[in-house]
């Protein structure tokens, strides 16, 4: 149902939560095709791209997947009882330093396939998910989801969907905090972003892969970073 959406750096979030609400509440009950972008920016009264943006938000938890070439349909999150990983538990700081381990080689590989196999729709959708985390970051905003809607957006482009599993299994509490408020680093994230588009975009699989890593080894830095400023969380 629409809802009063806030101010436009949080649209996409605001937008998300309202139509995750709505399946929730079974306003769509599972395999129901949701209105189109268009429809659904009209209902909102907000652009078509924060839409497209917010059903990739959805589309990450598991909660909707493309129908056809303009709408999604409701589907239940998928079973992850045969990959034999354990979800994530972002309680413990821990498990989520072994599964960013786990990440690196996962989507390191994921970077290098999406640039043999990428079509020019999900390079399109590639870069509009980096451009969102970019906003965010600009407006000192958590970026987390953001963040998380462009890693899974290079796993879809590597038309494999075992690498989607992986990251909906483990779900955007493997991801930092998503806030780099006081920090320095936000413009080297943003950076590793870019080269990761740049080389699935020129089809360099070899340095879209190794641009991923050096992204997620960085990414692993900081996190190590937060687990020496909260020891206490280490050893519960």
């Amino acid at each position: 149902m629409p809802v009063p959406l806030a101010q436009p750096a949080a649209l996409i979030d605001t937008l998300s939560n309202a139509l995750r609400a709505d399946i929730s509440a079974g306003s769509y009950a599972p395999g129901a095709v949701l209105p189109s972008a268009g429809r659904l920016a009209q209902t909102f009264g907000v652009s078509p791209g924060i839409v497209l943006d917010a059903l990739a938000l959805l589309e990450a938890d598991g909660l909707i997947q493309p129908h056809d070439a303009r709408h999604h349909r409701i589907v239940g999150a998928p079973s992850t009882s045969g990959l034999g990983f354990q979800a994530h538990q972002p309680s413990r700081i821990e498990t989520g330093l072994e599964a960013q381990e786990v990440r690196i080689a996962i989507e390191s590989e994921a970077a290098r396939l999406a640039a043999l196999r990428r079509s020019p729709a999900q390079l399109r959708t590639i870069k509009a998910r980096a451009e969102a985390v970019a906003g965010l970051v600009a407006d000192d905003l958590c970026h987390r989801d953001a963040d998380f809607a462009f890693h899974f957006a290079v796993a879809r482009a590597c038309n494999n969907p075992k690498f989607c599993d992986f990251l909906l299994m483990q779900g955007r509490d493997i991801l930092p905090s998503g806030s780099f408020t006081g920090d320095t680093r936000p413009n080297d994230m943003l950076e590793e972003h870019d080269e990761i588009v740049g080389a699935i975009e020129a089809r360099n699989s070899e340095f879209a892969r190794a641009a991923m890593r050096a992204h997620l080894e960085a990414a692993l830095g900081r996190r190590r970073r937060m687990a020496a400023l909260a020891p206490t969380l280490l050893s519960a």
